[in-house]
């Protein structure tokens, strides 16, 4: 491996972002740090805060101390620092040693685990940019997620930053604060909801950064906390009710007054249940392209009994073990269905429709409705498929959205600055990049062509990318989580209804579309 994806991977996995000290230097620009007080750095990495910190503190102490004087104090009293990673620590210790022509002796830096720390002491400010999205180890984890996975009932996420921004209030002085960098997922997405509400027991402020560095192109904000128990969310400096982002089933931090009117009550979940499909691990054995409106086959399928071995128990295993369960079968003499594929002398062309074959949904960015260019050999319901997936390693083993497979309903492209929905006739197999939504049991099937309707008027994407999930992702639950337009009345709703189907009439028969119909949707479907 390279030095530089060496470096990149390592990078990846700590969940390291380095902050520039001219961007730590503005953000703790106003702090009015005493002598008494007691900083916690605790992911420190480069120095981006700590070097500020330093320059801080040496204007707290009077004038009539030596420079060397006050950096005593400070790196006896008043600093404490983490780094896990042992490059970037020694890096920091000799840069210190270096600009301050001071000899680090007895200083509060340590190079560990932050989790593995223990602290005598009550911080008065925690500063810093925490990993972001880093690797936990996964028995450390688990431990981890006993102490800091749930706060107030509320799951926190097993993720580097949730666990550290957890722990950090936990140490923190009564009116003591916070001041984090992390990336803007965290105002909305869901998985961070538990962390939201716990912060949110406190004075809160949110703020974003115009420039972060280069080293990321993500949204990044900086928050304070001051921990007080006075809930009170603020904005880029404005103030954000309570009451507002609970109307949200995501406890969004980016509810706006334009918007919040739409979530009045019950939400598409209601009406509608979202999954994604499966993964095949290996799409080119099993998936066909369309060729005049015939498949061009290019594989003979078979499949036969093979007994059990332990070399690949173990492959399929998550962890690379033989379960006790699995040896038992294997000293059984137990077998199973082993799938073996063929490549045809000369490929065979098969007409469509064939009960062989099934349309497979595949994310394609079309809006309305797309007649399918990719089908899916299912002979005998997806015998050969399933045996494949089932023999295979550990993560492919799950049939995602199984039983939403054949039925009507809609889908979306999985990864997209907007909803691009379509209508989803009977009889496809999902894949795991093209979601889908279906009725749920006893609602009326007129409510499908409503709720399209409602995702392809361009409010609902405004709505889902500023309040419930900014970022590319649109995940199942985030559409479930949208408002269901219930103040449309029942006159308007037919209408809607009757434009939409025809809308996917006209798409079905290869006919125009309005190129108005997203803004005549708008239009039906708007809050004034």
């Amino acid at each position: 491996m390279s030095e530089t994806k060496y470096k990149r991977d390592k990078k990846k996995q700590l969940g390291q972002f380095m902050t520039p000290e001219t961007l730590a230097s503005e953000l703790i620009g106003n702090r009015k740090y005493e002598i008494t007080d007691k900083i916690l750095e605790p992911s420190f990495g480069k120095g981006g805060f700590l070097f500020p910190i330093i320059e801080k503190l040496l204007d707290v102490y009077p004038d009539t101390m030596s420079k060397r004087d006050k950096l005593d104090k400070i790196f006896a009293e008043n600093i404490y620092g983490v780094e896990m990673d042992q490059e970037l620590f020694e890096y920091t210790i000799s840069e210190i040693e270096r600009r301050y022509s001071y000899s680090l002796t007895n200083h509060n830096l340590l190079n560990k685990d932050f989790f593995l720390v223990d602290y005598d002491f009550t911080p008065t400010y925690i500063e810093g940019n925490p990993p972001f999205g880093g690797t936990i180890e996964t028995n450390f984890g688990e431990k981890l997620d006993k102490i800091y996975g749930t706060r107030d009932g509320q799951k926190i996420k097993k993720e580097t930053y949730s666990f550290f921004t957890v722990k950090c209030v936990d140490l923190l002085s009564d009116n003591g604060e916070l001041g984090f960098i992390c990336s803007n997922t965290f105002l909305t997405i869901n998985t961070m909801k538990g962390l939201r509400k716990y912060l949110a027991k406190h004075t809160l402020e949110v703020k974003k950064i115009e420039i972060f560095s280069d080293e990321t192109n993500y949204g990044m904000v900086y928050f304070n906390l001051c921990k007080n128990s006075k809930p009170k969310i603020n904005l880029d400096n404005v103030e954000i009710s309570l009451d507002d982002i609970g109307m949200t089933e995501n406890f969004s931090f980016k509810i706006t007054n334009h918007l919040k009117k739409y979530f009045i009550g019950k939400t598409l979940k209601n009406y509608i249940t979202c999954s994604s499909g499966m993964t095949i691990g290996k799409n080119e054995l099993f998936l066909k392209e369309i060729f005049n409106g015939k498949i061009l086959e290019k594989y003979s399928y078979t499949i036969h009994e093979e007994p059990k071995t332990e070399e690949k128990e173990k492959m399929r295993n998550k962890f690379g073990v033989l379960t006790k369960i699995k040896k038992q079968e294997i000293e059984n003499g137990n077998t199973e269905k082993i799938l073996s594929i063929s490549e045809l002398q000369i490929p065979k062309l098969i007409d469509l429709p064939n009960d062989s074959y099934k349309p497979y949904n595949k994310s394609n960015g079309q809006l309305i409705y797309d007649k399918p260019n990719t089908y899916i050999y299912w002979e005998n319901s997806g015998e050969a498929v399933l045996t494949y997936k089932k023999t295979g390693p550990w993560y492919l083993h799950g049939v995602g959205g199984e039983k939403f497979f054949n039925k009507e309903g809609f889908t979306w492209s999985l990864i997209s600055d907007r909803i691009k929905v379509r209508y989803l006739p009977e009889g496809y197999i999902l894949d795991s990049g093209a979601p889908v939504g279906v009725l749920k049991e006893n609602v009326p099937k007129d409510e499908l062509y409503f709720i399209i309707g409602w995702l392809l008027s361009p409010i609902t994407t405004e709505i889902l990318k500023n309040v419930l999930n900014h970022t590319k992702n649109i995940q199942s639950k985030d559409i479930e989580k949208l408002p269901y337009p219930s103040w449309v009345d029942e006159q308007d709703k037919k209408q809607i209804v009757s434009f939409v189907k025809n809308l996917i009439n006209k798409k079905m028969n290869s006919e125009q579309v309005d190129t108005n119909f997203q803004e005549k949707l708008q239009q039906m479907f708007i809050l004034l």
